[in-house]
């Protein structure tokens, strides 16, 4: 539908571009197109984003052949996008073999399938990229965290006194690095272990609402 409207302002059209819808399976002629079929009769002209699709629903080259046949006379009225406007009458004859073969690729494009977004849905778009980032990046902090806590408490357990200047010797000693791959200083392990208390507490504190 996008290739079709592009296609018609492309050729200067203005106003609403009229759609002809008609759907087939199995396509065994052009009698399984009415709605094509009568357009085409009526005298009426069709701009296709493909041509090939119409003989792509046929089964076999013996049916696409057929086809083919059924809208010769009609050729000059069957437009396509992606034979670059040409119509059926004046497409080459490899070309035409190419359609009877049905091995083109089906998929398309000549404008991008990405509409404009609405600013509500930008915002909310952003709202939600922002919120994942930041969860992101809370739950590496609390995993450095408590990597930090085993370094504390191990210095605790064999008697050594675990001040904030040591744990974070001891944890740069070890290779343990901040969430920015930084050494550790007095400072930040000093934020490190107050998220850690903090997560633990609240962690607690949902045990006991439970």
């Amino acid at each position: 539908m996008l290739n079709l409207e592009r296609a018609f302002e492309m050729a200067g059209g203005s106003g609403e571009l009229p759609f002809l819808h008609d759907y087939c399976r199995n396509v065994r002629g052009l009698g399984s197109l009415p709605a094509l079929q009568k357009h085409l009769q009526a005298g009426g002209s069709v701009l296709l984003d493909d041509i090939g699709r119409l003989f792509r629903a046929c089964e076999s080259s013996g049916l696409r052949k057929a086809l083919h046949r059924e809208l010769l006379p009609y050729a000059s009225s069957i437009r396509g996008v992606r034979q670059n406007m040409k119509v059926l009458s004046d497409l080459s004859q490899a070309h035409t073999e190419l359609l009877f073969s049905g091995q083109l690729d089906p998929k398309f494009v000549l404008v991008s399938s990405k509409r404009k977004r609405s600013s509500v849905d930008l915002a909310e778009q952003t709202f939600a990229a922002t919120e994942a980032s930041a969860l992101a990046r809370h739950d590496a902090a609390l995993k450095v965290a408590r990597q930090l806590g085993e370094v504390r408490d191990r210095m605790v357990a064999s008697g050594e006194k675990a001040t904030l200047a040591r744990i974070a010797e001891q944890a740069n000693a070890d290779g343990l690095r901040t969430t920015r791959g930084s050494l550790w200083r007095a400072d930040t392990v000093s934020r490190a272990l107050k998220r850690l208390k903090e997560a633990v507490e609240q962690a607690e504190a949902s045990q006991n609402d439970a």
